[in-house]
């Protein structure tokens, strides 16, 4: 019979000397070399995908940008380095043991540059700080399949965390197991199909539309059995296309931040 070929990890041995023995000098200018230019365009690359610059910049020439999306890059790349001395080496290869996580380092720690990125973002005013209940409103708002999609999306990237949690929090004994191990599905339907079937009745809801609907999904079980084995296809994505994408050509850097301004200052009223 021929044999099996075994899976290689995406553990490199330096992540695993970094876990063993710390950040010594030498795996830190080892990490340095490795791994210092991938993360910075991981940034770059986030940035452009995400609607804060129009083209990609290399991140070694910043004189490009302007004031605020320096700023956002340079915290962002401080806030990275802090996690990364802070314990996101080890949490990255416990996850890879654990079967949770399948990508190399660089691209694990994409998805983290992405929240960093939108965190640093609200504190620099260039997107509003959202709530669950404009975000699931918004939803309902959105007069075509594109909008609508694309606000789910942004909601998913915002809540969908704790919307999990809300659902393993409120489930009863008897459904616990079955909803931990398709937690991921649940939120799907939630988001895709729970969402815009209860558009009609949000405007009688308080501000706590969040909660609300999950003690409603959760009590009403019999969404469960579609909701298991849902495949979603609306993938969570920090952007929303009335807050924020690429910036016109012919629109200043002051005229586009305006813009965002009044946006997030729409979405607190």
């Amino acid at each position: 019979m021929p044999n099996k070929q075994v899976e290689k990890s995406p553990i490199d041995t330096l992540l695993l000397k970094i876990q063993r023995h710390g950040w010594r000098d030498r795996l830190a200018a080892q990490f340095q070399e490795q791994y210092a230019s991938k993360l910075r365009w991981q940034i770059v690359v986030r940035m452009e995908k995400m609607g804060f610059v129009q083209q990609r910049f290399n991140p070694q020439f910043l004189g490009s940008l302007s004031s605020r999306r320096l700023e956002l890059y340079e915290n962002t790349l401080s806030d990275l380095r802090i996690a990364i001395l802070g314990g996101l080496v080890g949490q990255f290869i416990e996850r890879v043991d654990q079967g949770k996580v399948h990508q190399r380092f660089v691209y694990y720690v994409g998805g983290i540059i992405q929240h960093l990125l939108v965190a640093n973002a609200r504190s620099l005013g260039l997107i509003p700080r959202e709530t669950p209940a404009v975000a699931i409103r918004s939803i309902c708002e959105a007069k075509q399949d594109a909008t609508r999609r694309a606000r789910i999306a942004w909601a998913k990237f915002c809540f969908e965390h704790r919307i999990r949690d809300a659902f393993l929090t409120r489930a009863p004994s008897w459904l616990f197991d079955k909803i931990y191990r398709n937690v991921h599905h649940v939120a799907d339907y939630f988001f895709e199909i729970f969402i815009p079937a209860q558009c009609e009745h949000l405007s009688s809801y308080p501000s706590n539309i969040l909660n609300i609907l999950a003690d409603m999904f959760v009590d009403g079980d019999f969404y469960l059995s579609d909701a298991l084995d849902f495949a979603g296809t609306v993938t969570p994505y920090a952007t929303d296309v009335e807050i924020k994408g690429q910036v016109p050509a012919d629109t200043s850097d002051d005229q586009y931040l305006s813009a965002m301004q009044r946006s997030s200052q729409r979405g607190s009223t």
